[in-house]
């Protein structure tokens, strides 16, 4: 079996992990979103973290250097309060370079069997591995591989896969640096904002489809009146 599907801690991480519980435990956050750096940088600029997250009380739980059997780790070892109603994961870039395509793919769909069992009503979201390196590489086949994987995924598990047109994050082929740091892989600010707009737009889409069951259909049928 591959290491992959054995969750695993990060023992150099634990101040992060109990930071992360103690947050859980005295917040009761409405969204959670759970992954690597590309989750955790999202507060690196704290004016775009509070601009788009704060209204939905979020709570980012992203660790640094992250794969998935460590993010699936965290969530098995984490009791998450009934506030929530959305987790968002994003990861597996990490894992890019040891584990196949499919391997990746079915342990992030294990991350958020992992999630649901521990929020069982929350709505639990994927959002797709994003491009890395500054060329056409091997490892960007991998990744276009393991998003389709996941989007198939999430349909048999009743996850949402949040849509990213990687277009839009590309110049013929090549990174657009502009969204991303000099080590073609971490977002730039700009890349922060757009990012989170998406995520921010799938938050808000949800929110609507359950305010829509709330809503009862009048019925056009009269009461008789004897």
């Amino acid at each position: 079996m591959s290491k992959i599907f054995i969750p695993q801690p990060r023992f150099n991480k634990r101040e992060i992990f109990k930071k992360h519980t103690t947050l859980l435990n005295n917040s009761n956050p409405k969204i959670l979103i759970i992954g690597d750096s590309i989750v955790a940088n999202l507060c690196f600029f704290p004016e775009t973290w509070n601009h788009f997250f704060s209204r939905y009380n979020t709570s980012n739980l992203g660790v640094a250097g992250d794969k998935v059997e460590n993010v699936r780790w965290r969530i098995q070892n984490s009791t998450f309060p009934e506030s929530v109603t959305n987790i968002l994961i994003c990861v597996g870039t990490n894992n890019i370079e040891v584990d196949t395509p499919e391997d990746i793919a079915q342990g992030v769909i294990l991350c958020g069997i992992a999630a649901k069992h521990n929020a069982h009503r929350a709505f639990v979201s994927i959002i797709p591995l994003l491009p890395r390196e500054k060329l056409h590489s091997q490892n960007r086949t991998k990744i276009f591989e393991i998003n389709l994987l996941l989007k198939k995924k999430c349909s048999v598990n009743n996850f949402d896969f949040i849509h990213i047109d990687m277009n839009n994050w590309m110049c013929d082929d090549e990174l657009d640096m502009s969204l991303f740091h000099s080590d073609y892989i971490h977002l730039s600010k700009k890349g922060n904002i757009i990012l989170s707009k998406i995520l921010v737009s799938s938050i808000e889409s949800h929110k609507k489809e359950e305010e829509m069951k709330m809503v009862r259909p009048r019925s056009d049928v009269s009461e008789e009146r004897t």
